[in-house]
């Protein structure tokens, strides 16, 4: 049994104060609450270079402080602690974090400075672009629980006064109206082609029928559609970011930049200090689309036309992948000292029924809820997809992944959903009408407007995008997107992700758990469970 700590110098006041901003005094784990983000990323700084405990290290800062030290007592002795603000403290914190964190390049200390961030009234597409960071944490609105009839839209400013704000307008409103209508025709064929059955739960049974229409439906929203999202993420973290989004080519998210660094400031106050449009990105991304189209061209490969010969290709594997992996099992296990080549030769030379026996050794106990241990991130795969923008938006939040996008065009055709085509012919041809309209337009502003152009795109147009993953999160990956819940557009890409990795590598694709089974209320076990 772990080691308590002794609190018995604390006098009851100090106690009172001490409690307050932590969970507890007397044990080796314990929680931070009520307490300024820098504050702590301050105090955990300092565990680095100091024998005190964080909560000796905390009490000793509100002492030198002898007017809030004196505060927080006469606060404790009411029980009102809630109303102090710990000004000088924080003040303090800011200052160590301002001198190590960027004048002496300690950047990892601003780490421990977590905030919460709400962004909304934003398009789906600035949300996208936002998400585009890995170490962070993310919830939007989900067009599959959402009714996104709203009629709420963003007009870009490079729009707003040019010859095509009106039909830019005009179109959107259209797909929304094209939404709404299909809205109705589509829930009312699911309604009645997935009737209720009177042993279940009415109200999980309409929620997962709406889900399923959504599901449908969301291909003719525009990646203009206003959205919302929570944004969780460390000052370190947030800090790259918004330096990202200052240098974006876009001026609608260097906009955003400013925005949530004008916001994040007045909580962090020194951590972003180099939050700033980075010259790097910005005359790197400027130059860098002539210099490959021009290659290109002198390379002979003609202009875009629409011959996707797969939508799914394995364009690369780690060399030696079952070798790679079983040697790195071994060097994990092995008590002899072997190094990474020594446990390469053996494996090289081993039977193949020996390997065999490793491997399953190594992977027949995962359970359902298990993750394979993190040896399987030896093994690397880049797969060069084409899927419709919807689903991308869901594989997007792999972000344990390295992701390179091209930009949205209207270039590579749409998708239609197979319960808008089982809806009726008018239903499909509603939605025909939408895609094609906007389109259409999607192409004459690219010439003038290519980042704005985008917005104007339902979510059912195809893009294309490579993404680079390990062998663990393929499992991951797999075992999550072939549920019978999954949106059947992504499913079908992993499933042929995971099909074309089995035949490259049968043995380390042997435990992957796929979901082949199809439910017509894919949702309605969860509704259930929510309901009960």
């Amino acid at each position: 049994m772990g080691r308590e700590v002794k609190h018995s110098k604390y006098s009851d006041l100090d106690r009172k104060i001490l409690l307050h901003f932590f969970t507890n005094l007397d044990k080796r784990v314990f929680i931070a609450k009520n307490m300024h983000p820098e504050i702590w990323a301050f105090l955990q700084a300092q565990y680095s270079r100091s024998k005190e405990g964080l909560r000796e290290r905390f009490l000793k800062t509100l002492k030198k402080d002898e007017d809030t030290y004196g505060k927080l007592c006469l606060a404790a002795e009411n029980n009102a602690l809630d109303k102090i603000e710990l000004i000088r403290a924080e003040e303090k914190a800011q200052l160590f974090l301002s001198k190590w964190g960027k004048k002496y390049g300690h950047g990892s200390i601003i780490e421990g400075a977590v905030v919460g961030i709400g962004i909304e009234d934003i398009s789906i597409m600035e949300a996208k672009i936002i998400e585009d960071n890995r170490l962070s944490s993310f919830t939007e609105k989900s067009t599959r629980y959402v009714n996104f009839g709203h009629g709420r839209f963003s007009v870009p400013d490079e729009i707003i006064g040019s010859d095509y704000e009106q039909e830019y307008i005009d179109t959107i409103r259209y797909l929304i109206e094209s939404y709404t209508r299909l809205n109705e025709m589509v829930l009312s064929h699911l309604k009645k082609k997935i009737p209720y059955d009177e042993t279940g739960d009415i109200k999980a049974w309409e929620r997962a029928v709406r889900a399923r229409c959504f599901d449908a439906i969301r291909y003719v929203l525009p990646a203009g559609m206003k959205t919302s999202l929570g944004w969780t993420v460390n000052a370190r973290e947030l800090e790259h970011a918004i330096t990202k989004f200052l240098s974006h080519p876009w001026p609608e998210i260097r906009k955003l930049g400013r925005e949530i660094l004008e916001e994040s400031e007045k909580i962090l106050k020194v951590s972003l200090e180099f939050a700033e449009p980075n010259k790097y990105m910005i005359s790197t991304n400027r130059i860098m689309q002539d210099i490959v189209n021009g290659f290109a061209k002198a390379h002979g490969v003609s202009e875009f036309e629409n011959d996707i010969q797969s939508d799914v290709e394995l364009v690369n594997i780690s060399n030696d992948a079952e070798n790679v992996l079983l040697s790195t099992i071994m060097y994990r296990y092995n008590e002899r000292g072997m190094s990474y080549n020594e446990c390469y030769k053996v494996i090289k030379d081993m039977r193949r029924k020996d390997k065999e026996r490793l491997f399953d050794e190594f992977m027949k106990r995962l359970g359902p809820y298990d993750t394979p241990m993190r040896e399987l991130e030896h093994v690397y795969l880049t797969f060069d997809i084409v899927i419709d923008f919807g689903a991308w938006r869901d594989l997007q939040r792999h972000r344990m992944c390295t992701q390179t996008k091209q930009r949205l065009t209207a270039k590579y055709g749409y998708s239609i959903p197979q319960d808008i085509i089982d809806t009726s012919y008018e239903a499909e041809q509603i939605y025909k009408n939408a895609m094609e309209k906007a389109g259409a337009l999607s192409i004459k502003l690219s010439k003038h407007y290519p980042e704005a152009s985008a917005l104007i795109i339902p979510l059912g147009y195809k893009m294309r995008y490579l993404v680079t993953m390990n062998l663990r999160e393929l499992y991951y990956e797999g075992k999550l997107r072939t549920s019978p819940q999954s949106h059947e557009s992504y499913r079908n890409i992993v499933l042929k992700m995971c099909e074309l990795a089995k035949q490259k590598m049968p043995l380390l694709m042997k435990y992957i758990k796929l979901n082949f089974d199809r439910e017509a209320l894919g949702r309605l076990k969860q509704e259930q469970q929510a309901l009960s």
